[in-house]
């Protein structure tokens, strides 16, 4: 799998912050996503996530009203999450806290501008794509706001950041990635970015840091032409997101030596 066998496909591509982070996580994942393009089988976080998304924007764009949220939970989860749990424990922890949730629904705390915006652009000349789950208006300026299913909790301010603080840094990234679309859409950077952990009934806001933000955006570029240059499309292997988060584990050779032949 030499680089330069892929690089005029690998060029021509429009970029996304799901398309980088597949990279980082798994070269071999995103050679069988993006390179040979084969379909992905249905995992259980991933449309967990996405019915929640889903129902979300239903609300958020007007077509579901807050008394509809629940029923309409409640009666298209068996259909729309697919794919196989871990454990019956972990269908029923993630099923009971989308029904706590709605239950117990709270809007975002800001206007709505606008719910799942799709938005087109270019960094440093690379086609780039990102879709918003929630754009707002709070009176500080705008608000980015991502749907999260993992549960997290504020911020823990120590010293020695927490398992939860680099967690939090890791779904913030996409968030600062998105910042430059959302400036070219809308003419101003966010003055906050969110993360609406709906199984914690949290949301965490943190202000748009101009520093963090110039450091995200100076190294796009560097990750698409590392991406250009690959030579070489190797497996991170680990059980758990292996089994249960790669979609494309059917497909893995390295999946089905290590885990599936045992």
């Amino acid at each position: 799998m030499a680089g330069e066998i892929y690089y005029p496909l690998i060029h021509d591509m429009t970029w996304s912050h799901s398309r980088l982070q597949s990279f980082s996580d798994c070269p071999y994942r995103w050679y069988l996503r993006y390179i040979r393009q084969l379909p992905g089988e249905p995992m259980f976080f991933a449309s967990y996530g996405s019915f929640i998304h889903g129902l979300l924007d239903r609300y958020y764009s007007g077509e579901l009203s807050y008394d509809a949220l629940l029923p309409a939970y409640l009666t298209g989860f068996r259909d729309a999450v697919q794919g196989r749990p871990p454990s019956h424990k972990v269908f029923s922890s993630y099923f009971l806290d989308g029904q706590r949730f709605f239950s117990t629904f709270r809007p975002l705390p800001y206007k709505t501008i606008q719910s799942e915006q799709r938005i087109a652009c270019e960094i440093d000349g690379a086609p780039f794509i990102c879709i918003l789950d929630h754009i707002g208006q709070s009176e500080n300026g705008l608000v980015i706001t991502d749907h999260k299913s993992r549960k997290l909790s504020p911020r823990s301010r120590r010293a020695k950041p927490t398992k939860n603080d680099r967690l939090i840094d890791d779904y913030m990234l996409q968030l600062y990635r998105y910042a430059e679309p959302v400036r070219q859409a809308f003419g101003e950077y966010p003055a906050e970015l969110a993360l609406d952990c709906f199984r914690s009934g949290i949301v965490i806001r943190e202000t748009f840091d101009k520093t963090v933000f110039r450091s995200v955006r100076e190294q796009i570029k560097p990750q698409i032409e590392k991406i250009e240059q690959t030579e070489r499309f190797g497996p991170n292997i680990e059980y758990f997101k292996c089994m249960y988060l790669c979609e494309m584990h059917g497909w893995c050779d390295y999946c089905r030596v290590n885990f599936m032949e045992r």
